[in-house]
């Protein structure tokens, strides 16, 4: 049987800095983090662990984030996928939740916002244990 933990999260950034920063900081704050650093390794991970809410960079190097968003919602559809990005030009918040992202977060990350935006999707129906992926 797998292991649930109340409030795992997939990591998913190429940027190893922000990946292991975010990680310690979550852990820290009682949270398990799961770490992938492209958007084929999120999807792996969400297959063989439960993830309640994940944090997606929105530019990654094999997937860009619209795919890796829908790659992970095929796999539980019901999953809340934060996505985060620097590129203020490239992407907008509306466009981002119309995909199926539950929120758009603007790098430089502020904790305070990605800990609100955690808490909002857990509070908002993630998956459970239970859930069957669709």
């Amino acid at each position: 049987m797998v292991a649930f933990h109340p409030r795992s999260v997939l990591i998913a950034d190429d940027d190893p800095g922000i990946r292991e920063s975010l990680q310690e900081i979550l852990a820290r704050d009682g949270w398990e983090p799961h770490l992938a650093e492209d958007g084929r390794q999120a999807i792996e991970v969400i297959r063989y662990r439960v993830v309640r809410v994940a944090l997606v960079d929105m530019r990654m190097p094999d997937m860009s984030g619209i795919e890796t968003l829908r790659g992970l919602h095929e796999v539980v559809a019901r999953l809340p996928v934060i996505a985060m990005t620097a590129d203020r030009d490239l992407w907008a918040k509306d466009e981002v939740v119309a995909a199926g992202a539950f929120d758009l977060l603007w790098k430089p990350l502020r904790m305070a916002e990605v800990m609100g935006a955690l808490e909002r999707a857990l509070r908002a129906g993630a998956p459970r244990r239970d859930d069957d992926g669709g």
